[in-house]
């Protein structure tokens, strides 16, 4: 038997029956069976192997994306500032759509309509982002704070649209 066949339950046996020995002549009790340890570290170095083949695959997924779409990834401007003026400008964009789909609203009530629907939509994605993060354990301070001062640059640029274009004439 080669040594990649030892499976862990085997290791586990063969650790319990050596400390049963050691521990016979000193009367010590353990608190969780040795072969319970091994189980549950295979089952992290499994879970950590899993995650990486995750990341890898997702990777090639936003590699290929990104050549599709003509984003070059080591020019990309992926700071808060930069990420705010892109979602932020989007958004922005979409109102005369919203308008145009929306005849019987008046600017005003257009405005306050869409300013609900596009923060309800923002809070929504910056929700789902962040239990991807977490779910890939990208919880770090600095990405956490970038995102908050993303969030913070995107509130701000609606603000002062919807401030301005209250202002103007109907």
């Amino acid at each position: 038997m080669s040594i990649k066949a030892v499976t862990a339950s085997m290791q586990a046996e063969a650790i319990t029956k050596k400390n049963q020995k050691l521990v016979e002549g000193a009367k010590t009790v353990f608190s969780r069976p040795l072969s319970d340890v091994v189980a549950r570290r295979d089952q992290g170095f499994g879970l950590r192997v899993y995650a990486q083949e995750t990341l890898s695959r997702l990777s090639a997924i936003v590699n290929e994306s990104a050549k599709n779409l003509g984003v070059n990834l080591e020019t990309y401007d992926a700071s808060p500032e930069a990420t705010a003026d892109r979602i932020a400008g989007f958004a922005i964009g979409m109102f005369s759509l919203y308008k145009k789909q929306n005849p019987d609203l008046t600017e005003e009530e257009a405005l306050a309509k869409y300013e609900k629907y596009i923060g309800r939509a923002i809070d929504k994605g910056f929700n789902e982002a962040l239990k991807i993060l977490g779910g890939l354990g990208v919880t770090d301070a600095q990405t956490m704070d970038g995102i908050q001062m993303t969030y913070n640059l995107i509130q701000e640029k609606f603000s002062n649209f919807f401030a301005v274009r209250s202002e103007l004439p109907a």
